[in-house]
């Protein structure tokens, strides 16, 4: 009985393991017959998309104020224009400052008339002193020539009294000697006098003068400050340099106040373009890249000129948050397009500096955190598991680094059944 059961046992083992040949060779036929598609990796650039926010800041401005009180005629220019050096922004009126010079020009007049006037009175002033001199100097020569023939007569009536010796002729020449001797002296002091008094005439300053001559210098200060005032008002009229007017801050019709702000240049030249963007797109681009701007009505091209992360919140050498950004020159009709300060919402686009073996994303497969790839041999159509890094991924294409190149084939969309080593029938290329 025990043997019949062994037999038994046998018989369906050997059917069980017939079968199994069977089914395994049926399924060996089908794979021999399987097919599989591949394509080639692709060694270009990738395409980059993302919003971001840019705004035109500058350098180097420069502040215009109001250096005092004047009339604003009109106003040449609107907030965001594009000027010129040396263009006529606004219209003063210096209307106010011109009255007032005429009014010193004027008073200024009017001292120097002063002074001539004063000065004419010193010169008829000094006539008159040298014309009274010339008078005592005729008395006194005449009174020497008297005192000369009154010494000649008082020695003759000495000569007389020896004589005659009549004193009375004596005594009455002496008398008439001694008066004209007093009358000499008395024209010599006067004389002196008078010659004294020229002389000190001559070299004291008239004070009615001093005083004028000091207002006249006043008066020439002040006309030179005012025509210095209305030189900087009128100066301040046109642009000292190129660039873009902005922070307008006066209108027609007004007066300024002292100090006011007028207006806020910007130098073209020190004019860029701050964009802030996200990490993963700064780490991406480079100096000397080149991004697209677009938008509803924009569409233009920039080179990345420098680059710049700004550090929001840190703790010790640990950064919390950085903001990102990228600076960028402008052409001279791209500056038309920005306001000073205004933030725009722009999709920006580019393309990775350097070109990256790409493949489809749906051609790996990930086992825990590796990833992998089929490469296939068309000469054996014999495919082999190849070990791959990733890297940026955009759309349906991600980068990938390892043992590979672009002359290798990988398999599209391969099914986790597929092993290494595995011979396909027929291997189809896209």
């Amino acid at each position: 009985m025990k043997k019949k059961c062994y037999i038994a046992s046998g018989v369906i083992l050997v059917l069980v393991i017939l079968a199994v040949l069977q089914v395994f060779n049926k399924w060996n036929d089908l794979k021999v017959d399987y097919q599989i598609r591949v394509e080639k990796l692709k060694n270009e650039y990738l395409k980059f998309e993302s919003t971001v926010v840019a705004k035109i800041e500058c350098n180097d401005k420069k502040e215009i104020y109001a250096s005092d009180v004047f009339y604003v005629k009109s106003v040449l220019v609107k907030e965001n224009d594009m000027v010129t050096k040396g263009e006529q922004l606004f219209r003063f009126s210096t209307q106010d400052y011109e009255e007032e010079i005429l009014r010193e020009e004027e008073s200024k007049r009017m001292l120097e008339v002063q002074i001539a006037q004063e000065e004419q009175q010193e010169k008829s002033r000094l006539s008159e002193l040298k014309l009274s001199l010339s008078t005592y100097q005729l008395t006194c020569n005449l009174a020497k020539n008297e005192l000369d023939y009154q010494k000649a007569s008082l020695l003759q009536a000495r000569e007389d009294y020896k004589k005659d010796k009549d004193n009375l002729v004596l005594l009455a020449a002496k008398k008439t000697y001694r008066d004209a001797e007093e009358k000499y002296k008395s024209a010599l002091e006067q004389c002196d006098y008078v010659e004294k008094e020229i002389a000190d005439y001559q070299v004291s300053e008239n004070s009615n003068i001093k005083i004028l001559k000091h207002k006249i210098k006043l008066s020439e200060l002040t006309i030179k400050q005012l025509q210095e005032k209305k030189q900087i008002i009128e100066k301040m009229q046109y642009a000292d340099k190129s660039g873009i007017v902005a922070e307008l801050c006066i209108s027609k019709g007004i007066y300024t106040t002292a100090c006011q702000k007028i207006y806020t240049l910007y130098d073209t030249k020190k004019l860029n373009l701050k964009i802030k963007t996200e990490e993963k797109n700064f780490g991406l681009l480079s100096e000397g890249d080149t991004v697209t701007l677009k938008d509803d009505h924009t569409n233009f091209s920039l080179v990345i000129k420098e680059k710049q992360a700004t550090n929001q919140n840190k703790i010790g050498d640990v950064v919390l948050n950085d903001t990102f950004y990228l600076i960028a020159s402008l052409d001279k009709e791209q500056k038309k397009k920005f306001i000073i300060g205004d933030a725009r919402q722009y999709k920006m686009e580019f393309f990775s500096s350097k070109k990256a073996l790409l493949c489809s994303y749906s051609s790996l497969i990930r086992e825990e955190e590796n990833y992998f790839i089929f490469i296939c041999d068309l000469d054996t159509q014999k495919i082999s598991k190849q070990k791959v890094e990733i890297g940026n991924l955009q759309e349906d294409k991600i980068e990938i680094t390892g043992d590979i190149s672009e002359q290798d084939y990988i398999v599209k969309n391969p099914e986790e059944s597929y092993y290494d080593g595995e011979v396909f029938a027929s291997v189809v290329k896209e």
